[in-house]
Protein backbone atom coordinates (compact mmCIF):
# COMPACT_ATOMS: atom_id res chain seq x y z
CA UNK A 1 0.00 0.00 0.00
CA UNK A 2 1.37 3.24 -0.65
CA UNK A 3 2.51 5.60 1.99
CA UNK A 4 -0.45 8.19 1.10
CA UNK A 5 -3.09 5.44 1.22
CA UNK A 6 -1.90 4.12 4.94
CA UNK A 7 -2.23 8.09 6.05
CA UNK A 8 -5.80 7.84 4.97
CA UNK A 9 -6.33 4.34 6.59
CA UNK A 10 -4.94 5.39 9.52
CA UNK A 11 -6.47 8.43 9.98
CA UNK A 12 -9.72 7.24 9.10
CA UNK A 13 -8.99 4.83 12.13
CA UNK A 14 -8.56 7.02 14.04
CA UNK A 15 -11.24 8.93 13.25
CA UNK A 16 -14.12 6.63 13.66
CA UNK A 17 -12.47 5.81 17.20
CA UNK A 18 -12.87 9.37 18.16
CA UNK A 19 -16.40 9.13 17.23
CA UNK A 20 -16.68 5.86 19.48
CA UNK A 21 -14.84 7.43 22.63
CA UNK A 22 -17.77 10.36 21.74
CA UNK A 23 -20.89 7.86 21.82
CA UNK A 24 -18.72 5.57 24.91
CA UNK A 25 -18.44 8.86 26.77
CA UNK A 26 -22.14 10.11 25.91
CA UNK A 27 -23.54 6.17 27.23
CA UNK A 28 -21.55 6.33 30.05
CA UNK A 29 -22.08 10.12 31.60
CA UNK A 30 -25.99 9.10 30.64
CA UNK A 31 -25.99 12.08 28.22
CA UNK A 32 -25.56 14.49 31.01
CA UNK A 33 -25.03 18.13 29.79
CA UNK A 34 -21.54 18.75 28.68
CA UNK A 35 -19.09 21.27 29.61
CA UNK A 36 -18.64 23.69 27.02
CA UNK A 37 -14.86 22.91 26.64
CA UNK A 38 -15.94 19.30 26.13
CA UNK A 39 -18.34 20.81 23.66
CA UNK A 40 -15.59 22.59 22.05
CA UNK A 41 -13.51 19.71 22.04
CA UNK A 42 -16.25 17.43 20.26
CA UNK A 43 -17.01 19.73 17.47
CA UNK A 44 -13.37 20.08 16.86
CA UNK A 45 -12.67 16.77 16.81
CA UNK A 46 -15.59 14.95 15.75
CA UNK A 47 -17.09 17.33 13.22
CA UNK A 48 -19.78 14.72 11.78
CA UNK A 49 -21.12 14.67 15.57
CA UNK A 50 -23.59 17.74 14.41
CA UNK A 51 -25.46 15.03 12.68
CA UNK A 52 -26.22 13.83 15.77
CA UNK A 53 -28.55 16.83 16.35
CA UNK A 54 -30.74 15.37 13.05
CA UNK A 55 -31.06 12.46 15.56
CA UNK A 56 -33.16 14.01 18.18
CA UNK A 57 -36.04 11.47 18.23
CA UNK A 58 -33.79 8.53 18.75
CA UNK A 59 -34.37 7.21 22.39
CA UNK A 60 -31.11 7.11 24.08
CA UNK A 61 -28.70 4.05 25.24
CA UNK A 62 -31.04 1.92 22.48
CA UNK A 63 -29.86 0.03 19.66
CA UNK A 64 -31.13 2.91 17.01
CA UNK A 65 -28.50 5.52 19.34
CA UNK A 66 -25.69 2.86 18.41
CA UNK A 67 -26.66 2.57 14.56
CA UNK A 68 -27.35 6.89 14.41
CA UNK A 69 -23.52 7.10 16.47
CA UNK A 70 -21.98 4.11 13.86
CA UNK A 71 -23.00 6.32 10.89
CA UNK A 72 -21.60 9.45 12.74
CA UNK A 73 -18.34 7.40 13.31
CA UNK A 74 -18.31 6.59 9.54
CA UNK A 75 -18.63 9.98 8.57
CA UNK A 76 -15.92 11.14 10.78
CA UNK A 77 -13.58 8.05 9.13
CA UNK A 78 -14.45 9.71 5.68
CA UNK A 79 -13.87 13.58 6.86
CA UNK A 80 -10.34 12.29 8.67
CA UNK A 81 -9.18 9.71 5.50
CA UNK A 82 -10.24 12.25 3.00
CA UNK A 83 -7.76 14.78 4.58
CA UNK A 84 -5.08 12.22 5.20
CA UNK A 85 -5.45 11.45 1.21
CA UNK A 86 -4.89 14.86 0.64
CA UNK A 87 -1.95 16.05 2.99
CA UNK A 88 -0.53 11.94 1.87
CA UNK A 89 -0.13 13.24 -1.42
CA UNK A 90 1.56 16.39 -0.74
CA UNK A 91 4.03 15.32 1.53
CA UNK A 92 5.03 11.79 -0.14
CA UNK A 93 4.94 12.96 -3.70
CA UNK A 94 7.56 10.87 -5.89
CA UNK A 95 10.84 11.55 -6.50
CA UNK A 96 11.94 11.87 -9.96
CA UNK A 97 15.32 10.07 -10.70
CA UNK A 98 18.10 11.85 -12.08
CA UNK A 99 19.98 11.73 -15.29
Amino acid sequence: MRKPARLAAWLGLLGFGIAGLLFGYLEWTNYARLNPFVIGATIVLCPSSLLSILFIDIEPHSVEAAFAWSFVGVMNAAIYAGAGWMVGTRLFKPTRARS
